[in-house]
């Protein structure tokens, strides 16, 4: 095997040994996990993908009803897109409230995560103001403090034993070259499990293989979308269900 790659271009901001964070294009910080040589988010950036692939539109996609929205995501990292989904929706939907449940062997990331977006305010804050969000630093650092950190269960067996059942899916573990099993039809299978009724996902992955997997759950139907540029890869995937 070859030397794992590294991101040169990047600058290093700190970390321990089995992750770093680095700087992504976009200025936003994302985690490197130094024994995959792989990055939790794009290197081409970190906010901006996340916004791209699943919480913008998640927004749009929200169920019409004004209970709390369930949103459920196959692998949590550093929790990029628990912490852009929770400051928008608190922003964008201030009358309801939102459950945030995950599947995450190892939470060892999402630890650092927390400490990393504490200290990020003004990066989020900036951020969120180019899609036309307006909270200050201080509203994002109290907003931190006082959202429900997400229920994070360590294997899909036991997330079916909660009574969540997600309307909105992100689907986000590492990329398919270097976790092929989290996009199998038996994986995808287990987590339809714990989607409710109908529902919509989103995924930065769309290669064939994990379509055809998508398509073999009964209910699903998948659409490959633009990313909208910003310097992130061509297309995302969208998926859509109904259970029988």
């Amino acid at each position: 095997m070859g030397a794992l790659r590294q991101p040169p271009f990047l600058r290093y901001t700190g970390g321990v040994s089995r992750f770093t964070w680095i700087q992504t294009r976009d200025g936003s910080p994302t985690l490197w996990n130094n024994e995959l040589g792989e990055s939790f988010r794009s290197v081409k950036g970190a906010f901006t993908e996340s916004w791209a692939a699943f919480i913008e539109p998640a927004l749009a996609h929200l169920p019409a009803s004004e209970g709390p929205v369930v949103v459920g995501e196959f692998g949590l990292g550093p929790g990029t897109n628990w912490v852009l989904w929770s400051l928008a929706f608190r922003a964008l939907q201030p009358q309801r409230s939102s459950r945030y449940v995950v599947i995450e062997r190892d939470v060892t990331s999402f630890e650092l995560g927390l400490q990393e977006w504490r200290q990020r305010a003004t990066e989020l804050s900036t951020f969120l103001a180019s899609r036309d969000i307006a909270l200050s630093p201080e509203q994002i650092a109290a907003a931190l403090e006082s959202c429900p950190h997400p229920e994070i269960f360590p294997s899909l067996k036991q997330a079916e034993q909660s009574s969540a059942r997600a309307e909105i899916w992100f689907h986000d573990p590492f990329g398919f070259d270097v976790n092929p099993e989290g996009y199998t039809p038996e994986t995808l299978a287990q987590c339809a499990r714990l989607w409710a009724r109908q529902g919509w996902g989103g995924s930065y992955a769309c290669n064939r293989h994990f379509r055809d997997a998508l398509e073999s759950v009964p209910g699903v139907s998948t659409s490959t979308v633009p990313t909208g540029g910003g310097g992130l890869k061509r297309e995302r995937l969208e998926f859509t269900w109904t259970q029988p």
